[in-house]
């Protein structure tokens, strides 16, 4: 089962994931301030003030057992492309959660999203034995509601009127999409394994 206090590190062809550190926010800095990046984000990273904020945040969350932070490095460019985090961690139903992801702009469209997302999926379906991961998403965010459908991804429903808008509209909603693992055990069969899926010793 899920254990807060290993680090843990996860790894395929394309990228490396590993615990976010306070040591991370000098690398992050330079390309992660960008509006870009933190539209659809409820906190908002507009310097390095809310940057290292952001990582505090995160960092606590981990402390206190209720999300774990990870930071995408490119192996291609072996530096940081992005974060992501895992949450809502029931040990009893065996489900997760997945999100907070974000990638400097110039490693959108990349494919490094769907490297790190299959690897996540790996962990929490082959590793942790979880039945289900779950997402949520704005509903103005067309861009990562298509590509966690592109990922196998299915949309579950929606919860109305629960962010503010960004195109000024009242209100927006909040997507919910899940896989389930008969769904992962089926559409890792056509996933190249030697190129998507961990191969480094969990620790």
């Amino acid at each position: 089962m899920f254990d807060f206090s290993k680090e843990y590190a996860l790894e395929n062809d394309r990228v490396r994931l590993l615990p976010l550190r306070f040591e991370h926010v000098n690398a992050l800095s330079d390309e992660f301030i960008d509006e870009r990046i933190w539209i659809y984000f409820t906190d908002k990273v507009k310097d390095k003030y809310s940057l290292i904020h952001y990582v505090k945040t995160a960092l606590m969350e981990r402390e206190n057992e209720r999300e774990y932070p990870f930071v995408i490095m490119d192996k291609r460019t072996s530096k940081i492309a992005g974060m992501t985090r895992i949450y809502e961690i029931n040990k009893t139903l065996k489900t997760i959660k997945i999100g907070h992801t974000c990638l400097a702009f110039n490693y959108w469209g990349k494919g490094v999203n769907q490297f790190a997302k299959y690897l996540l999926f790996q962990f929490a379906f082959e590793h942790l034995n979880m039945l289900r991961i779950g997402f949520g998403i704005h509903g103005e965010n067309e861009r990562s509601k298509k590509a966690i459908i592109n990922l196998g991804c299915q949309m579950e429903g929606v919860i109305r009127d629960y962010f503010e808008s960004i195109h000024e509209k009242v209100r927006a909603d909040l997507m919910l999409f899940g896989i389930l693992l008969n769904e992962w055990q089926e559409l890792s069969k056509k996933i190249d394994r030697s190129k998507y899926f961990n191969r480094t010793k969990l620790v």
